[in-house]
């Protein structure tokens, strides 16, 4: 039959899975503030749509790191075992070792980055909260 050669359903960008957005997106910008409910409501929804986005990207880039933190181990445990052998440590390997770490503390700059803007985050959203209460205790 036909079916060795069925292709996956809906395109598969490889690109889009190796790199989450690295961006934050912007909050939508009101002129004088927020002056009604339904900007508030815009707000709101740029609010919990951001720490969502931040949850997916932060969880994404700690299971690459993992996988990158295995390969790695697994690597250096090689290489030691070539060492205390008095073996010459494949090239192959070497240069895979080399990449992996390069890769990782490329994922590290990136997962740092991400908690920073979500601690922010957190701290703008704990912000808005607290000036909410203090507007319905004000009027």
């Amino acid at each position: 039959g036909t079916d060795a050669a069925q292709v996956p359903a809906g395109p598969l960008k490889e690109e889009e899975t190796a790199e989450p957005a690295q961006s934050r997106p912007n909050p939508p910008q009101f002129v004088q503030g927020i002056i009604n409910d339904a900007e508030q409501h815009q707000y709101e929804e740029w609010l919990l749509h951001t720490q969502q986005l931040l949850q997916m990207q932060l969880k994404f880039l700690e299971e690459q790191i993992g996988v990158h933190r295995k390969s790695r181990k697994a690597l250096c445990a090689k290489q030691r075992t070539a060492k205390k052998a008095g073996r010459e440590f494949a090239e192959a390997d070497a240069e895979k070792l080399k990449l992996v770490t390069e890769e990782q503390s490329k994922i590290q700059k990136q997962l740092d980055q991400v908690r920073k803007q979500q601690k922010e985050h957190t701290n703008l959203i704990a912000e808005y909260r607290s000036k909410q209460q203090q507007h319905q205790q004000s009027s």
